[in-house]
C-alpha cells in the first residue's frame, strides 16, 4: 500500500532485537546485549523509478567494463609472459660510396676545416668502424675517430711510468657513416608458454618518434618480412628517433658552448623491439614493433690501445659514434581460465560502489531521503524470547507486514 508520504516501500527482511531467556545482570551499565549487538544487512524494495534507474544504469557500465574492456580490450583472460631474447647484429658498408665534396662535414679544397663540425673524412670498413667488434645487446659505429702514438719512455713496471704522446693527434670523420646498413636478427623464447620464434618467422614494422609504421621502405631497408632478416641504414635509424642530421648540436652538458655536433660528440640510442600478440585474439600471431629513442645530454666514446711495439709503443684510438642498445621487451599472452576467473572477480567489486552511490542518493540527497531511512536504519528494540535447546528452532517471516508487534511471540 502506497504511503501519503512517498514511493512504497516494502521491507524484505528486517533485523529483530533479542531478549534471552537466561537471566539479565542487574547492573544495567553493563548490558553485554548493547555493547556486543551484531548489525547486519537489511534489505529494503525501494519502489522508486529514479534510483532503480540510475543502479541499473550503473551495473550496466559495470558489466560492460568487465566484459568490454577488462576481458576483450585488456585480454584479461591471457596469461602474460614477457619473452627472454637473444641478437645477432652486423654492419656493412654501402653499396656505393659518396664524394667527399658532397659532405658537408668533410674538409675539402674547397671546403675549409672547423674546430668541431669540418674535419677531414676517411672512408674505414665496417669491421674498423664497430668496437668492440662483439657485444651481445649492443654496437658502438664511430662517427669520429682520434689517432694517438704514445710512447713510453720509462720502465712500464714504475708505478710512475706513462705514455707520452710522440707524434701529433690525427682527428677525422668517418666518412657516408648514415649510409651503413645494420642488420638485426633475433628470437625470443617465453619459458613458461613454450613459445620460440625467429625474426625471419614473424611480421614486424619500424615506428617513428609519434609511433606510426614506416609504409613503403626503400632499398635496402628491410623489416617485418618473412623469410628475411631486418637491414636498416642507420639513416632511417636515426630518423625514427627524431634526429634528422648528425650535424646538429650535441645537446650533452659538457659539450654545451663548444659546437661539438653529435657526429663529434657521439650519441646513445636506444633501440627498442616489442614483442606481442595481443594485437588481435589470435594468440598464435605474434608480431614485434622496432622503435628509437634518444637519450639526452649524452655523448659516447670508446678506446682501442693497437701495440706496435709492446710495451713501449702503441697507436691509440679514441672512437666517438652512434651507441646502439637493443632491448627485446614485449608480452606473449596464453589463455588462462585462472586469469579470466580472478580479472571477473576484481572487476565485480564495483558492484557494491554502484550500490553505495544510490544508497547516498536514496537517504541523503533525494527529497524522501528521511521516509527511505526510517525503513533502512531500524533502530527500535524487538525483544523476543529465545527457546531452549530441547525447544523448536525459531521461525520467523516476515514480507512487510506494517501490523508486526514488537512483543508479539513468534513460536
Amino acid at each position: 500500500m502506497a504511503d501519503a508520504q512517498g514511493p512504497v516501500v516494502s521491507t524484505e527482511t528486517e533485523s529483530i532485537s533479542k531478549s534471552h531467556s537466561r537471566p539479565k545482570t542487574n547492573n544495567k551499565r553493563f548490558d553485554l546485549d548493547k555493547i556486543f549487538a551484531y548489525r547486519t544487512v537489511k534489505i529494503v524494495k525501494i519502489n522508486d523509478y529514479r534510483l532503480g534507474l540510475i543502479h541499473y544504469l550503473f551495473l550496466f557500465g559495470i558489466v560492460l567494463y568487465i566484459l568490454g574492456y577488462t576481458v576483450l580490450w585488456e585480454k584479461g583472460y591471457l596469461q602474460l609472459e614477457q619473452p627472454q631474447g637473444s641478437l645477432r647484429l652486423s654492419l656493412r658498408n654501402p653499396n656505393q660510396t659518396i664524394d667527399p665534396e658532397y659532405l658537408s662535414y668533410c674538409e675539402t679544397i674547397n671546403r675549409n676545416r672547423t674546430l668541431n663540425s669540418v674535419l677531414p673524412c676517411q672512408y674505414w670498413q665496417y669491421n674498423l668502424v664497430v668496437f668492440p667488434p662483439l657485444e651481445a645487446t649492443a654496437m658502438l659505429a664511430a662517427t669520429r675517430v682520434t689517432e694517438t702514438n704514445l710512447t713510453l719512455s720509462c720502465p712500464w713496471t714504475l708505478p710512475n711510468c706513462s705514455f707520452n704522446t710522440s707524434t701529433l693527434n690525427y682527428t677525422f670523420f668517418v666518412a657516408d657513416i648514415e649510409n651503413f646498413t645494420l642488420m638485426i636478427d633475433h628470437a625470443i623464447i617465453t619459458l613458461s608458454l613454450g613459445v620460440q620464434k625467429n625474426a625471419n618467422t614473424l611480421p614486424g614494422a619500424l615506428l617513428d618518434l609519434e609511433g606510426n609504421e614506416y609504409k613503403d621502405l626503400q632499398p635496402p631497408n628491410i623489416v617485418g618480412q618473412e623469410g628475411q632478416y631486418d637491414i636498416i641504414e642507420l639513416n632511417l635509424l636515426l630518423q625514427a628517433a627524431g634526429i634528422n642530421s648528425l650535424d646538429s648540436d650535441s645537446g650533452a652538458e659538457n659539450t654545451k658552448g663548444s659546437g661539438e655536433t653529435l657526429r663529434y660528440a657521439g650519441l646513445i640510442l636506444m633501440v627498442i623491439i616489442d614483442y606481442s600478440n595481443t594485437y588481435s585474439f589470435d594468440v598464435n600471431s605474434i608480431d614485434y614493433r622496432i622503435s628509437t629513442r634518444l637519450i639526452n645530454n649524452t655523448e659516447f666514446k670508446s678506446l682501442e690501445n693497437l701495440y706496435t711495439n709492446y710495451p713501449n709503443q702503441m697507436i691509440q684510438r679514441n672512437r666517438h659514434g652512434i651507441r646502439m642498445i637493443f632491448l627485446q621487451t614485449g608480452f606473449i599472452g596464453g589463455f588462462d581460465f585462472l586469469v579470466l576467473l580472478l580479472n571477473c572477480v576484481a572487476g565485480m567489486g564495483l558492484l557494491a560502489v554502484a550500490t553505495v552511490v544510490v544508497d547516498i542518493l536514496a537517504f541523503f540527497l533525494v527529497p524522501e531521503r528521511d521516509y527511505y531511512s526510517k525503513y533502512k536504519y531500524d533502530e527500535e528494540e524487538r525483544p523476543i524470547r529465545v527457546p531452549s535447546v530441547k525447544s523448536d528452532p525459531i521461525n520467523v517471516q516476515q514480507s512487510g507486514n506494517k501490523d508486526f508487534q514488537p512483543n508479539q511471540r513468534l513460536f
